[in-house]
């Protein structure tokens, strides 16, 4: 949270800072003592924040990135203090009876790997949707299952960490 305010407001000091050279440059304009160097070289200094101001609006600290979409199946052995951690399918993991899981597709779609005690897989299907930059919701098709939202906490090819949130 704090980084995102610290971006904000250096995205509204860069905007204020373009906006300022812009000023001085329309001025400088309206001078008819102005040499075309001089002129020339601010036209190119403000195109360059103008750039800058659309390349920093553009970014975002976003977690949810296309790693996010491919098959995850739960690391219960790395699991701590609130965290809950999962692997991608091809990670080998140490030997355990069977391992809940999910999928998430990037078209929304989303299937949820459990276990019932008779050990057999049941496949519960749902959407998903992006609620913020980490925050994610997870939505189930039966009535019965109530939504979960996951904070992600890290996130790349291999791992996924997250905290339950309400």
């Amino acid at each position: 949270m704090k980084k995102r305010k610290i971006d904000l407001v250096f995205k509204i000091l860069l905007l204020e800072y373009t906006l300022t050279l812009f000023f001085k440059l329309n001025d400088l304009c309206k001078e008819t003592k102005v040499s075309l160097k001089k002129l020339i070289n601010l036209k190119i200094l403000f195109k360059l924040s103008i750039i800058m101001i659309v390349t920093m609006l553009l970014s975002c600290d976003d977690k949810i990135t296309d790693n996010l979409f491919q098959t995850w199946k739960h690391s219960h052995e790395e699991d701590e203090q609130g965290i809950t951690v999962y692997r991608n399918s091809e990670y080998k993991f140490p030997p355990s009876r069977l391992r809940e899981g999910f999928e998430i597709n990037k078209d929304g779609g989303f299937q949820k790997y459990t276990i019932a005690s008779n050990d057999v897989r049941k496949i519960k299907k749902g959407n998903w949707q992006k609620i913020d930059d980490n925050i994610i919701q997870l939505n189930f098709d039966d009535e019965e299952t109530k939504p979960e939202k996951l904070e992600i906490i890290e996130l790349s090819k291999e791992i996924l960490k997250f905290k339950f949130i309400q």
